[in-house]
Parts: C-alpha cells; sequence; structure tokens
C-alpha cells in the first residue's frame, strides 16, 4: 500500500512538473501578444510605412527630372 501510494506521489509530482513547465512556456508565448507591445509595433510599422511613401514620392520627383534633363539635352544636340 506504501509503494502505491510513493508511485501515485512520484507520478503527480511528474505532472505537476510538466503542467509547470507548459504553463511557464505558455506564458512566455503570451507576453509576445501584449496589447502595448503590439501598439508600439503597429505604430512603428505606421512610421516606417510614411516614410517609405516619402521616399517614394521623392524618388519620382528625382525621376521626372532626371527625363527632363535627358530630354533638355537631346534638344541640345539637335542644334
Amino acid at each position: 500500500m506504501f509503494n502505491l501510494l510513493e508511485r501515485r506521489n512520484k507520478s503527480l509530482k511528474r505532472i505537476n512538473e510538466s503542467l509547470r513547465k507548459e504553463n511557464e512556456a505558455l506564458k512566455q508565448e503570451l507576453s509576445l501578444y501584449d496589447l502595448d507591445k503590439l501598439n508600439e509595433q503597429l505604430e512603428l510599422s505606421n512610421n516606417m510605412y510614411e516614410e517609405y511613401k516619402k521616399l517614394i514620392d521623392e524618388l519620382r520627383d528625382m525621376k521626372m527630372k532626371y527625363k527632363k534633363m535627358i530630354y533638355e539635352v537631346k534638344c541640345m544636340k539637335m542644334f
């Protein structure tokens, strides 16, 4: 009877330890989904996207100027 209880206690300890480890892993995973962190990442993404749009506009402007300069050079060569 004593051995049976001892085995049962050992088994329950193993189960508890396993559950404790799983709980810790889930807590760590849940911390990745912290609302404040997600909002911070979203704001950072939005800021980066705005910067990207500004750079695209700047690039378009530069391309237009470059095309205009090429056209002017071509016109100068004709004369």
